[in-house]
């Protein structure tokens, strides 16, 4: 049996002009339909903090038979202080002649990825080679990826909870089969067949110009399987809300 275990700590700066945190930028919307959208200005009210990856592994190898091998392992990776962009609103910018866009640059997110992954291999004689994989693992992050140059604002900026949820590329479960086979004179022919479980969504106003801001991003397929546990959910909530 081979055993592994490794932990992997990385801190990176992000940091603003002169190290003094306060960052102004002007970007230009182009083709923009709305008067008011067109410049974005990014401020900073902190110096930008240090972000920090952690990385732990654990590993296990089992020789069974001779031309048999199981393995197990188990990935941890957590992200802290990502930067993020807060909407504050807007406000009047008389050299422009109209309203200026307003976004906080923080070092608020966080990430966090689990994965356990099992995986057994054979070799059946010296032609026959099959692999067979499974991983369940589970990915939650802020919309980092979907802010930036931080034109999409969050759902509501008074709860950045709220953008933290299923990352995109989630997938519970997966599992995979390959296999080869070498035919005379070097010739090899492989396959490989993989399924799994499907990634998360957004739950979008009707217009789908907006996410529900009381809800948590990516929330469908994790939260609400089915239209009837979305319409309950709503239900409710209006029920408590306006009694």
């Amino acid at each position: 049996m081979l055993l592994s275990v490794q932990r992997i700590v990385r801190n990176f700066i992000v940091v603003g002009p002169d190290q003094i945190g306060i960052k102004s930028e002007i970007r230009e919307c182009k083709n923009s339909a709305r008067e008011d959208a067109c410049t974005v200005r990014n401020f900073s009210c902190k110096p930008f903090r240090s972000c920090s990856l952690q990385q732990a592994s654990l590993d296990l190898q089992w020789l069974l038979t001779n031309n048999l091998t199981a393995s197990a392992g188990y990935l941890h990776n957590f992200g802290s202080r990502i930067l993020l962009g807060r909407d504050l609103g807007a406000v009047f910018n008389p050299l422009a002649g109209g309203l200026d866009r307003v976004v906080n640059l923080e070092s608020s997110g966080k990430t966090k990825y689990d994965a356990l992954n099992l995986s057994v291999e054979k070799r059946l004689g010296g032609r026959w080679h099959l692999l067979a994989n499974y991983t369940l693992s589970k990915s939650f992050n802020y919309a980092t990826s979907d802010q930036l140059p931080f034109f999409a604002g969050m759902a509501d900026p008074n709860n950045p909870g709220l953008e933290y949820g299923p990352s995109s590329f989630d997938r519970r479960h997966r599992f995979s089969m390959s296999g080869q086979y070498k035919f005379p004179f070097e010739i090899r022919a492989a396959a490989v067949w993989t399924v799994a479980t499907g990634t998360p969504m957004d739950i979008l106003l009707p217009d789908a110009s907006a996410r529900l801001p009381f809800m948590q991003r990516n929330a469908g397929g994790r939260l609400f399987r089915a239209a009837d546990e979305l319409n309950r959910f709503i239900y409710i909530r209006q029920r408590i809300l306006h009694p």
